[in-house]
């Protein structure tokens, strides 16, 4: 119900934070069962390794 409500339809692609627990197996599962795709990520990945894989140089990244 959650995917469905936020206008998750049949052919989208989500990408998923959820980290390492069982709740990424119902989430992958309600995805699919709508017809969409789910695409997992790592919340613990660091600015540096997310700029080189998806062909970034470098992050200029400060704290606030």
């Amino acid at each position: 119900m959650f995917l469905r409500s936020n206008g998750v339809v049949k052919g989208d692609v989500i990408h998923l934070l959820l980290g390492n627990s069982h709740l990424t197996f119902g989430a992958c599962f309600g995805a699919w069962i709508l017809g969409a795709v789910p695409s997992n990520g790592n919340c613990n990945v660091d600015h540096e390794t997310v700029a080189g894989q998806v062909g970034i140089k470098s992050v200029n990244h400060t704290a606030s």
